[in-house]
């Protein structure tokens, strides 16, 4: 299968694991808080359970979601909500800031599409997408979009947000080119709505002949887009 860029009016980015390795930040979240491992590993497991999950807003989606990480720990439902926002996600920036930064040729990436006027969006399964792009040295502004699936009501890879989020940039869902880590999120994400999609590996050399869909390397991936007529 190949990529048919003609086809494409704008560019979805997943962040985590796709704009910057993101190997490790598991343990640094534990070791940030070790006290609340348990808490960190019942997040974990609900977050699986709920992997494509819609319920079609944020406050519904956000209420099941505390109320099985209750289910599944010591703190009831307004104690997991307050743990989530005030610490949890309070702590990804900050790991960003100190321990991680971006791929080599995001901003010049960014800016080509700029430059094509190619509308381009930043797309993941955790919240405070804006605030984690700038805590790996980004600037903002060299993104259009972003957006968090559980502040839409929904993980990945439900299909409803993928439309919307296409239908915000003014494209058809399958004038989308869908750029991510995972194959079972965001993979599944593109291929539900009819979109394109390019596997983010990382490894290089580390592709799989046998599947169905363009995997690359980043380093390879920026210099394909970059190739871009």
């Amino acid at each position: 299968m190949n990529i048919d860029l003609s086809k494409v009016r704008a560019v979805v980015f997943d962040l985590d694991g796709t704009l910057y390795d993101n190997s490790r930040f598991p343990f640094w979240l534990v070791s940030s808080r070790v006290a609340d491992a348990f808490v960190f590993s019942a997040e974990r497991k609900v977050r699986r359970q709920m992997k494509g999950v819609d319920l079609d807003n944020s406050d519904a989606f956000y209420d099941s979601f505390f109320s099985h990480i209750s289910d599944r720990s010591r703190f009831s439902p307004e104690e997991a909500r307050d743990w989530y926002w005030t610490t949890y996600m309070n702590l990804f920036p900050r790991i960003l800031r100190k321990h991680y930064k971006p791929n080599d040729g995001v901003e010049e990436v960014f800016s080509f599409l700029n430059e094509k006027n190619i509308p381009s969006a930043i797309y993941s399964d955790y919240p405070l997408v804006k605030e984690r792009f700038e805590a790996l040295g980004l600037s903002s502004d060299i993104c259009e979009n972003y957006w968090s699936a559980p502040d839409m009501g929904a993980f990945k890879p439900a299909i409803r947000p993928m439309h919307e989020i296409a239908s915000a940039m003014g494209v058809e869902a399958d004038e989308l080119l869908v750029v991510g880590d995972r194959v079972d999120t965001d993979g599944k994400s593109a291929f539900s709505c009819g979109a394109q999609f390019i596997h983010i590996l990382k490894k290089k050399n580390s592709k799989d002949p046998s599947t169905a869909y363009v995997s690359m390397h980043w380093d390879e991936f920026v210099r394909f887009i970059m190739d871009w007529e």
